[in-house]
Formats: structure tokens, C-alpha cells, sequence
């Protein structure tokens, strides 16, 4: 979200959201395994590969440059 200056609302990067994502879908995935939910925790399993490769890669900077 934006303000009327047409800065970006929040303290936190796009960084730091990949990290949360990657972090809590982890969290997620394990859990999901402990209740035997298999396709789920895969699926979350593949959303925090998909976050740690975003960051790892650096797509998160390149989003905070452009907004």
C-alpha cells in the first residue's frame, strides 16, 4: 500500500516478507505432516522453496526498487 507521496506503508522490505512467508509455511508444512495431510504438507512444503529461492535469488530487492 501506498501513501499519498506514493511511499511505500510499512517498515518491512519485501525481503522480510519472503523470509515470514518462507518461515511460517515451513511451520505449516511440518504441521501439516504431523496430522498425516500429505498433499498439503507438500504444497507448503514447496511454498518455502519458493520463498527461500526468491530471496535467494534477490527478487524481494528488485521489488523494493521498483515500488
Amino acid at each position: 500500500m501506498r501513501d499519498e507521496a506514493g511511499a511505500s506503508k510499512g517498515a518491512e522490505g519485501a525481503d522480510d516478507r519472503l523470509h515470514y512467508i518462507a518461515q511460517m509455511s515451513g511451520e505449516l508444512a511440518r504441521m501439516a505432516e504431523e496430522s498425516r495431510l500429505s498433499l498439503l504438507a507438500y504444497l507448503l512444503g514447496m511454498a518455502k522453496d519458493e520463498a527461500t529461492s526468491a530471496l535467494r535469488d534477490g527478487v524481494g530487492e528488485a521489488s523494493d526498487r521498483r515500488s
